[in-house]
């Protein structure tokens, strides 16, 4: 059983997840923008050396990576802060994931870090309906 003060905190740290995935929208925005920006520069650049060949499909490799990331973000992000606000149980697991994604990526470290701590206090998963 959990005291008012857990559960006043407990929602407080669910509704401070929501704002931070309606935040990192944005930042995934950006992220778009910089990743038309890199592919530019990579279709734009003079032909290689074989030696950098391998270092083009490394850049190649990266922004894939990061593409995956970013567009993904745009789809999970508004899901995940949807669920936070209407207390759904899904939503305490979607957004645990979304944060350990975001530690492996090294995107907004902080806010993972966060994210996955407040995720584990008491009450929080009462707050969603667990």
């Amino acid at each position: 059983m959990i005291t008012p003060e857990q559960a006043k905190r407990a929602k407080l740290y669910v509704q401070l997840n929501m704002g931070f995935q309606i935040v990192l929208i944005g930042m995934h925005l950006l992220g778009v923008l910089s990743l038309l920006s890199n592919v530019t520069k990579l279709m734009n650049e003079a032909p290689r050396m074989p030696f950098e060949d391998n270092v083009f499909v490394g850049e190649m490799i990266g922004t894939g990576l990061s593409a995956l990331w970013i567009f993904a973000g745009f789809v999970w992000l508004p899901v995940n802060a949807w669920g936070l606000s209407k207390g759904k149980p899904w939503a305490l697991t979607s957004t645990r994931i979304y944060w350990i994604g975001s530690l492996i990526t090294c995107c907004c470290t902080p806010f993972g870090i966060f994210g996955l701590w407040s995720l584990s206090r008491p009450g929080v998963a009462e707050e969603l309906g667990r």
